[in-house]
């Protein structure tokens, strides 16, 4: 180093101050050093280098513990040795090269010294482990290690057991996926979340790899805007690159795209976007908006004539029903015992309520007068009550769109097969409403002709 020792000097403490660069930032507890010096003296010269022509002033390079310790004990005097002619690489690498070898250097303090030097001096690996006896692999382990950024954390990890190597190994990962490495430091874990994060980490320069190689046809934008159409995402992937380049091809003019942060579950990955045509997507808009307007108008039409045939319908067999005598009554009353019983085997206490049905056919009979009425014309108050019944839960065998469903079939050919029985001969029109062939019902679309 071309270094110069000269004889020791008394210095006065004054003259002295710490070197700013030094790798060990926290000295420790000093108490028991300092109860030494105060019985027994400092007992091995600092090594300091001038800080000016006069000697006036001197900077420690090797002692920063017995200075501090020797200033709290009372000592206004040191023993110090010279040191001329060391430049500031060369009382880095001797103060890194003292502390190393006393082991008062943490992990993350030899780290940072380590790349002070390379960043600071721009030393080589080769030259800093030259300069300091330190082995080259050990500088560039250190020079990992010092890549994570939270120092705590590094000693932590440490003391729960993690090895130089896995903290090199986690040096070598991205911020982000560090945080998530160091959580699990100690766990019985850990070894599979390391190498789980490697892959991710891998994985993840992937996208950023297929991009450069495609940069040509791509263009960057920080984040999607309403300018632009989503495409597609491909994640992180050995088959990436062949993936983007049929992506491209896919997208008709200029090919944009973002990085996709996958977090720590996924992959990165790159989403495609293309120029957005606004007007030609007005147009398509306004063009299915028009259609919707003119289907809803075609099937509110048609659901329109739909219920108004089956009311209709609906009034005919009322008006059969009410103007049907006693004795027409007598004549089909057995008809409707028939639908009354089949009813009744099918649901308990079905007669609760019923003759309520009643006053929604037989008006003009006053409340008071209601059970009078039943009593005269117990017949046709059974019919009515049974007519009610199977009418109630019966409804135009079709769905919403006025398109016709067969299990709704079955109520209203049950509806026509009662009013046969009371002697009612429906309208041609009825009759096919109620067996679904009117041509108010709305035809299936065949398959291949939504379009025709």
């Amino acid at each position: 180093m071309g270094t110069n020792l000269k004889p020791q000097l008394i210095l006065k403490i004054e003259q002295l101050e710490p070197h700013p660069g030094n790798p060990r930032k926290d000295l420790g507890d000093l108490t028991e050093l300092t109860e030494s010096i105060r019985e027994n003296g400092v007992l091995q010269n600092l090594t300091v280098v001038p800080l000016d022509q006069e000697w006036e002033k001197y900077r420690i390079i090797i002692g920063h513990r017995r200075f501090a310790a020797a200033k709290a004990a009372g000592l206004t005097e040191l023993y110090c040795t010279v040191a001329e002619g060391m430049d500031e690489k060369e009382q880095m690498a001797t103060m890194l090269a003292e502390n190393i070898q006393r082991n008062d250097l943490t992990v993350t303090e030899e780290a940072q010294a380590i790349v002070q030097m390379e960043m600071d001096y721009g030393l080589s690996v080769e030259k800093i482990s030259a300069m300091t006896g330190i082995s080259e692999t050990k500088v560039r382990q250190r020079r990992k290690i010092a890549k994570i950024e939270d120092a705590k954390a590094v000693d932590q990890a440490r003391q729960s057991g993690v090895t130089l190597m896995d903290l090199a190994r986690i040096g070598g990962l991205r911020k982000s996926t560090q945080e998530y490495v160091m959580q699990h430091a100690g766990s019985i874990n850990f070894d599979y979340f390391l190498r789980q994060m490697e892959e991710k980490d891998n994985a993840d320069k992937q996208p950023e790899e297929a991009v450069k190689k495609h940069e040509s046809e791509l263009i960057k934008i920080d984040k999607q805007g309403d300018e632009y159409t989503y495409e597609d995402i491909l994640r992180g992937g050995e088959d990436i690159e062949e993936k983007l380049t049929v992506a491209i091809e896919r997208i008709d003019g200029e090919a944009y795209y973002t990085i996709d942060d996958g977090g720590k579950n996924w992959p990165n990955g790159i989403k495609l976007y293309s120029k957005r045509d606004k007007q030609a997507e007005e147009k398509e808009e306004a063009k299915a908006a028009e259609k919707k307007k003119h289907e809803d108008m075609e099937r509110k039409e048609c659901i329109g004539k739909l219920q108004a045939a089956w009311n209709l319908g609906k009034a005919g067999r009322e008006a059969h029903i009410k103007k049907m005598s006693e004795r027409d009554a007598r004549v089909c009353w057995h008809a409707a015992l028939k639908s009354i019983v089949g009813d009744a085997a099918e649901e308990d206490n079905w007669f609760n309520g019923q003759t309520g049905w009643i006053w929604g056919v037989i008006d003009g009979v006053e409340k008071k007068d209601r059970n009078k009425w039943i009593i005269n014309n117990p017949e046709k108050a059974l019919i009515i009550m049974a007519y009610m019944k199977v009418e109630t839960g019966c409804y135009m065998p079709c769905n919403e769109n006025g398109k016709v469903e067969d299990f709704r079939l079955k109520d209203t050919a049950r509806l026509m097969d009662f009013m046969e029985d009371m002697d009612y001969e429906p309208s041609a029109m009825e009759a096919a409403l109620a067996d679904g062939t009117s041509d108010l019902y709305l035809k299936p679309v065949e398959e291949g002709t939504e379009n025709a």
